[in-house]
């Protein structure tokens, strides 16, 4: 939707924007035979989504490479996933003084080139506040100025529907759940 210059559906906005650049960065699925398809199939722009070579040197959350690829490409998202794979080798995910150090690099970035920065985490198993779901330090949280939780529904008759909610919202009012 964003690579096509469509309004988003939780909008009220119906009028089309500028298609955006999206710097989709991932070592969970494949680029060729996962990403890039599902991708297309989502009818999304191929010219607008953007891939750093990391096969000399991994990229963390410091690397400069982040700063050039937005700033060169006009990028409106940077998405990395997952937050441990980018976070840096020498980053213990439950130091809070270490992560929110870490984080600091792409709040910088966000706030320097206009870019919506997304961390794609996974949920610990822990059962209190949606809050401290996220693997490691809750600084990680507390860095975050919005949070959302994507969870399979309960529904057994539809087994592949999903509810995200808006578990932290600081520059906004909090959002209505939405299921897909």
């Amino acid at each position: 939707i964003l690579s096509k210059g469509q309004s988003l559906p939780i909008c009220d906005e119906e009028e089309a924007h500028e298609p955006l650049t999206v710097i989709y960065q991932t070592t969970e699925d494949d680029v060729a035979d996962t990403v890039v398809p599902r991708f297309i199939e989502s009818e999304g722009n191929r010219e607008k989504l953007i891939f750093i070579r990391e096969d000399e040197q991994h990229l963390t959350f410091g690397d400069n490479r982040l700063r050039m690829a937005i700033e060169q490409t006009g990028a409106r998202v940077l998405i990395l996933d997952p937050l441990s794979s980018y976070i840096g080798e020498d980053c213990s995910l439950n130091a809070s003084n270490e992560t929110r150090a870490e984080f600091n690099h792409l709040i910088d970035l966000a706030k320097d080139t206009g870019c919506a920065v997304i961390v794609v985490t996974h949920m610990n198993k822990n059962m209190t506040s949606p809050l401290h779901r996220t693997n490691g330090s809750i600084d990680i949280a507390g860095a975050a100025r919005s949070i959302l939780a994507v969870v399979r529904t309960p529904n057994k008759s539809n087994p592949s529907g999903r509810i995200m909610v808006q578990v932290k919202s600081n520059l906004a009012p909090t959002g209505s759940a939405i299921f897909f």
